[in-house]
């Protein structure tokens, strides 16, 4: 039995190295999960500046590709007029 009371202070030793192992152990993972969970957080909010954005420009297109829109841009830019309609030119403008 003399052994017997030797191991046995040895294993609680052991056991309570194994515990504080364990616990740093846990709580570095705890931590990671936290850094990780952070960054899902900045892309996914990155996520959603781009998905509004993108909304955006696509309803910034189909409004240009308007009809109404096209006769804006052909008049106003490039002096366009439609068939038998009368243009008057200021010829006073600077």
């Amino acid at each position: 039995m003399p052994s017997n009371t030797k191991a046995n202070p040895i294993i609680k030793v052991l056991f309570v190295l194994l515990i504080i192992y364990l616990s740093i152990n846990l709580v570095n993972q705890q931590q990671l999960i936290e850094n990780k969970n952070s960054e899902l957080a900045g892309v996914q909010a990155k996520i959603a500046a781009e998905v509004k954005l993108s909304e955006e420009l696509r309803n910034e297109k189909d409004m240009l590709m308007s009809d109404e829109s096209l006769e804006r841009i052909a008049r106003d830019k490039l002096g366009m007029v439609k068939p038998g309609e009368r243009v008057f030119v200021d010829l006073n403008r600077q």
